[in-house]
């Protein structure tokens, strides 16, 4: 044991016993670890204060956007489906920019998620993800910055082996495209996928994707791995305020500008099977 001096007013000096010391230095400590604590305290209490003004702002932009379709849906409908060109296939438009203006109008079934049930069968699933690990293998991993600011663990379906690609394309075009389409008043023909990937959420990694919007028509995202692997996950939706998830093989569509996040799994791996599409007058432009 060994002692310090410490000295008092009056130049006198005393010694300190070294677990006094000790005591001097945890009580140090602790008072620095509470001002760390009470700093991020501060830093996320400001932090969930930006989000909520965030989240009210948008909530506002989307009332209005929804009271603006409202007021405009009578109008577009009459004037779209007035023209020469707009001759209707079950009440669809053959041209794919006049069916695009009636769907920004149609709110009721822009604001709608459809899950599907077994769009992909158990060993089609298994099937994409093992040409996602085979292409990961080859590659030195997976992709971690394609998308900007919200960035996805994921590989991109067109830089595939071409039969993998066309094998994938064909499935989202005869599964996704052709049944979902009509739902929101398009015809297959009218859209194309923007960007078609396979994403890989982990706990350990990337177990979320935080609030964002596509940019595009229609979004969907296909499960491709059982529930049994992951716990948690799912697409949270800001204007349903809710999280939908469906099993192996099922689809969620939805439109790619409305708000939504990738839900956090707490452990295993989620797999899916992801795509933006847009219409074809937009393709061209």
């Amino acid at each position: 044991m060994f002692s310090v001096g410490r000295c008092k007013k009056g130049g006198h000096c005393e010694l300190v016993h070294d677990d006094t010391l000790d005591t001097l230095l945890k009580k140090a400590q602790l008072t620095l670890e509470k001002e760390a604590q009470e700093r991020e305290r501060e830093r996320e209490m400001h932090q969930k204060s930006l989000e909520q003004a965030r989240d009210a702002a948008r909530q506002t932009d989307f009332e209005e956007e929804k009271a603006r379709a409202a007021s405009q849906r009578a109008t577009v409908e009459e004037r779209v489906l007035a023209r020469p060109q707009a001759a209707e296939h079950n009440g669809i438009p053959l041209e794919a920019a006049d069916a695009r203006e009636l769907y920004l109008v149609r709110w009721d079934c822009r604001e709608s998620v459809d899950l599907s049930q077994a769009v992909l069968s158990i060993e089609e699933c298994q099937r994409v993800i093992q040409i996602a690990d085979d292409w990961a293998e080859q590659h030195g991993g997976w992709t971690t910055k394609r998308h900007g600011a919200y960035p996805t663990t994921d590989i991109a379906v067109s830089d595939l082996e071409p039969q993998h690609r066309e094998t994938i394309e064909g499935l989202v075009r005869e599964r996704v495209i052709a049944t979902h389409a009509v739902k929101r008043g398009f015809l297959p023909e009218h859209l194309w996928c923007r960007d078609l990937f396979i994403v890989r959420y982990e706990a350990s990694k990337q177990a979320e994707l935080r609030k964002h919007t596509d940019g595009s028509t229609l979004s969907f995202n296909v499960l491709l791995n059982p529930r049994s692997d992951f716990q948690g996950g799912g697409t949270y939706f800001t204007h349903l305020d809710d999280t939908i998830c469906g099993s192996q093989g099922d689809v969620v569509v939805h439109d790619g500008n409305f708000e939504h996040a990738g839900a956090p799994i707490s452990n295993g791996v989620r797999a899916l099977l992801m795509g933006f599409l847009d219409t074809t007058d937009q393709e061209e432009s």
